[in-house]
């Protein structure tokens, strides 16, 4: 249980003397009794107490008096909501009727007050209806108010920026949250509010547990504790949610002692104990875990009732998300016992606590996905749903047992994206979809145990389904986002101010990332921290504002559809085979099909060590290249490494009767990183010429998606551009970047079309780039590149500056321009390289062209030989130029330089590390007109020929 209904309360009791004095100042002229507003609805009826309450605003607005009307207003919601009347309160000032004021604010009072206006419907949409992204809307615009007129005082503080954190920290938002709590916590202390500083490290303690970081947040809630003169309500509250990482790590003891501490600080305060309810069912739910780990379960449901009980005196409504965590709490006890049927009922009731409209009336019942919401308190109770289906199919097996647990996982994934829509910050976009991850495994298991019992191939197509929308979600986003900006007519106004927003955005992104490098202090750090999610918020408040205004867009934008079966056929091509990898914690699941072939699961368990192997292997091809290295060491862990992977990965799917030499594979985890060209088919001896290894290149065309919805996507987008661009910065080697031979010279060699373009030297500069980039279809790019593995958004590709120096391009700036090329050549280095996630894929320069539009990509996967490079690419040209579909082209070019390589040369080192990601298909030809010709001409000689044979004629 979280307790943050808390957290407010206590700054209440904090900071109360200032509260009296701002409410003093804007106080009504006309006296107004809410006590008997309040009776009027309580004791009468709503329509009266509402009828009164506008009759006496009325005069206010007559009056013109808009400090008056709102301090009336804001003391009426306070007591409505008090008097568990929060809709009410509602109803009287909506945020559409605040937004919608007769007049504008005139004076720094009146702006002031409009500020604790928002504040006050924050509060009772957070506290009185547990609307957490309401109140989190409400709270940004009095944040924006008081920052407008400089106001910024412990009110602000606590009543703004404070449960702002809170939501953020609710949502899973952990950045956006933490740049909060960083700027109250200081200011706090420095105002030596110890009370206030201890629920920030209280907040703290929750973001971290949240995100698993358990030992962080024991000493953030110890460090709490710590803080000279807290309250003792604000201590308990400390001492409570250290003894629930204890708890977490199974440490009773220690989490006993914590809760005793707490308990016994909330009966010192006995007089006040009505505004502790709310912690001390924080102490029985705790008291009841322990019982239940120590399996004395009645012990534990007394506690729980307790619990209940106390919540119930403090809320008087059972539908909050506080009962849903308790009810949760109490469900995992019953699942504890094996009483699957009770822990089953009281997860329906935690679902009932947030939704309002849920009404289960059997075990079966499960919410629509219409009412889904973010709130991580509907996924908890449907993921213990699902756990609990199995486990009955399990004792009594019915096929309903695990269909029903099947569509909790389909409702779970309706949830995980309402969360992520709410994000501000990709990185708390990626840490949730790293989450999902265990959840889509069980999801694919459950899909691939009913097609086992009822051979309905639909299930297969699910499992799959479930694979695909935990596979690189971000990017397809981006491609959904550009084409609704399209379809749905977004005005050229309205796509230049966001992508102003988004520029704010990349410039705030590199001054935080500056100070970071620099190693900037720690007030510094904090102001670009801040500088970012100003960016961010208004950002993320014009999307908002513009996916309300425009459904259309909304509908496009997020319309995530994994292609069908006979779709997924439509873009392999006859001989091509789709294999798309899902790594389990303990199961390999890989999916293939063929136009030939069924969608197949095969289900393989998963390889000991398999991501430490694939290190080893790389680190084993990597390292050949260096000097002084032991290479036959090096050749024996290669070629253990390449047959052992080939055994676990590629040979258990070769069962197929279809031989499919063109495969399209999608790869999951570490699997990003394996060159699987490079594999070997069987164990060569240790005196093969390499030149002879049975590399899998020898036998098959392989390139490379993110994902095959993305594929489909990439296959509906036409060819874009004309001609070649090419850019080659000249090296000499200073500024660490070593000398380049042979790149220019290749670009002038193979870029020699009427519509090529190749910027040499101090005429290759990032700015000549992004203006001509969006208009070519083939950009090659033949620099320097490194790769930052902490933060991919960071990797970098680099340009001249046009004065004899060197410029950069970040990864993250492509995602603010358009380039819709059919092919980016990366020839640099550690191109694919970036921060690795299972869900996302590599966050790299790779993936950064295809953010900006781009249909494939030719990337690389470590340094790469530029002699090595330059033969094999002009002999990729001479493929594409020949008609060859990429992939093709990139395979016969690999090919062609093993014939002509000697022995060192012929290493995977100097030609594995091409990889092909995107759409394979054949690029438009520069010499498309002149085989045009040569068609029609053989076409008129043929008919010519068959016109001559038809009248006898020798």
């Amino acid at each position: 249980m979280g307790l943050y209904a808390i957290l407010r309360s206590t700054l209440i009791l904090l900071i109360a003397i200032v509260l009296n004095a701002a409410a003093v100042s804007g106080q009504s002229e006309v006296s107004l009794n809410t006590d008997s507003i309040a009776d009027l609805y309580l004791n009468k009826s709503k329509q009266e107490g509402r009828a009164a309450v506008e009759h006496h605003i009325s005069r206010h607005i007559e009056q013109d008096n808009l400090l008056a009307y709102l301090q009336d207003l804001r003391d009426i919601i306070h007591t409505l909501r008090n008097s568990g009347l929060p809709r009410e309160g509602e109803k009287l000032l909506s945020v559409e009727a605040m937004e919608n004021l007769w007049r504008e604010p005139r004076d720094s009072n009146e702006v002031s007050s409009v500020g604790k206006t928002w504040i006050q419907l924050g509060f009772n949409s957070e506290k009185g209806l547990g609307r957490y992204l309401d109140a989190e809307y409400c709270y940004n615009n009095a944040r924006k108010v008081f920052q407008r007129i400089g106001e910024e005082n412990f009110v602000t503080l606590g009543y703004v920026y404070l449960p702002l954190g809170s939501i953020y920290t609710r949502l899973g938002d952990f950045t956006a949250a933490e740049t909060i709590f960083n700027r109250v916590a200081k200011q706090f202390i420095q105002l030596e509010a110890y009370g206030a500083a201890g629920i920030v490290l209280n907040e703290f303690g929750l973001m971290y547990a949240s995100s698993n970081e358990l030992q962080t947040a024991f000493d953030t809630y110890s460090k709490g504790l710590s803080l000279p003169n807290l309250p003792p309500k604000t201590k308990a509250l400390l001492a409570i949610n250290r003894a629930d990482i204890s708890l977490r790590r199974k440490q009773i003891k220690e989490a006993a002692n914590d809760l005793n501490l707490a308990e016994q600080l909330l009966l010192n305060e006995f007089e006040q104990q009505g505004q502790f309810f709310e912690l001390f069912a924080g102490v029985k739910v705790r008291q009841a875990e322990i019982h239940s780990l120590n399996r004395d379960y009645s012990a534990a449901i007394d506690k729980f009732e307790e619990g209940h009980d106390y919540l119930l005196s403090y809320f008087s409504t059972p539908y909050r998300r506080e009962f849903g965590k308790h009810h949760i709490a109490v469900g995992d006890m019953y699942q504890r016992q094996d009483s699957l049927r009770q822990a089953l009922n009281t997860y329906q009731k935690a679902l009932t606590s947030v939704l309002p409209a849920y009404q289960p009336t059997d075990p079966w019942t499960l919410p629509q996905a219409e009412d889904i919401y973010p709130e991580n308190t509907i996924q908890e109770a449907l993921e213990h749903m699902a756990d609990v289906f199995q486990k009955l199919h399990a004792r009594d097996p019915q096929q309903r047992y695990l269909t029903t647990a099947l569509a909790c996982h389909d409702l779970i994934h309706e949830v995980e994206r309402a969360l992520r829509r709410s994000y501000r910050y990709e990185s708390a976009k990626l840490g949730s979809l790293e989450e999902t991850r265990t959840r889509t495994g069980k999801a694919i298991a459950l899909a691939q145990q009913l097609y086992k019992i009822t051979q309905d191939e639909d299930y297969l197509y699910r499992a799959f389904v479930f694979a695909e929308r935990s596979r690189s979600s971000l990017l397809r986003e981006a491609y959904r986002a550009s084409r609704a900006t399209q379809l749905a007519g977004i005005s050229a106004a309205d796509q230049a101010q966001e992508e102003d927003l988004q520029y704010a955005i990349s410039e705030a992104e590199e001054a935080l990332f500056d100070a970071q490098s620099q190693s900037g202090s720690d007030s510094l750090v904090r102001a670009a921290k801040q500088q970012l999610f100003n960016a961010r918020e208004a950002l993320q408040q014009w999307v908002t504002q513009l996916e309300n205004n425009n459904p259309r867009y909304y509908q496009l934008k997020y319309a995530e559809t994994v292609p069908s079966v006979a779709e997924m056929r439509q873009l392999l091509g006859p001989n091509q085979r789709l294999i798309e990898y899902f790594t389990d914690k303990n199961q390999l699941y890989v999916f293939t099909l063929g136009q030939q072939e069924l969608l197949t699961l095969h289900v393989l368990d998963q390889p000991d060590s398999l991501d430490q192997r694939i290190l080893n292997w790389r680190r084993s091809i990597e390292e050949f290249q260096n000097a002084g290295v032991d290479r036959t060491a090096l050749m024996n862990a290669y070629r253990q490494g390449a047959y052992g992977l080939y055994q676990d990965l590629v040979a258990p799917l070769l069962t197929s009767e279809y031989d499919y030499t063109d495969w399209l594979v999608v790869t999951s985890g570490l699997l990003d990183l394996v060159p699987f060209e490079a594999l070997l088919s069987a164990d060569p001896n240790v005196n093969t010429s390499l030149t002879g290894y049975p590399y899998l290149l020898q036998d098959y065309v392989i390139s490379y998606s993110y994902s095959a919805t993305l594929q489909w996507e990439l296959h509906q987008l036409p060819m874009q551009g004309e001609g070649r661009l090419g850019i080659a910065p000249a090296f000499d080697g200073r500024a660490g970047w070593p000398r380049l031979s042979c790149s220019s010279g290749l670009l002038e060699r193979v870029l020699t079309g009427s519509t090529d373009n190749v910027q040499l030297a101090k005429n290759a500069t990032a700015a000549a780039f992004r203006t001509a980039a969006g208009q070519y279809q083939l950009l090659h790019l033949a620099t320097h590149a490194q790769a930052n593995a902490e933060q991919g958004d960071f990797s970098f590709v680099v340009f001249s500056d046009g004065q004899g120096g060197y410029d950069s391009l970040f990864a993250k700036d492509l995602y603010l321009e358009s380039i819709p090329s059919e092919l980016v050549m990366l020839s640099a280095c550690e191109t694919a390289l970036g921060t690795l996630y299972n869900s996302e894929g590599v966050i790299s320069l790779a993936r950064g062209f295809h953010f900006a539009g781009a249909r494939s990509v030719l990337t690389t996967l470590w340094r790469i030989n530029e002699n090595a490079n330059c033969n094999l690419l002009e002999d990729f040209y001479a493929e594409l130029d020949n008609g060859a579909t990429k992939s093709a082209a990139l395979a016969q070019a690999k090919r062609q330089y093993l014939t002509q390589a000697d022995e060192r040369a012929a290493h995977p080192v100097y030609w594995a590390g091409f990889q092909l990601l995107g759409n394979p298909r054949a690029v438009v030809m520069r010499n498309a007109f002149w085989l045009w010709g040569v068609g029609v001409s053989g076409l008129l000689l043929g008919l010519f020929f068959w016109f001559k044979r038809q009248n006898g004629v020798a």
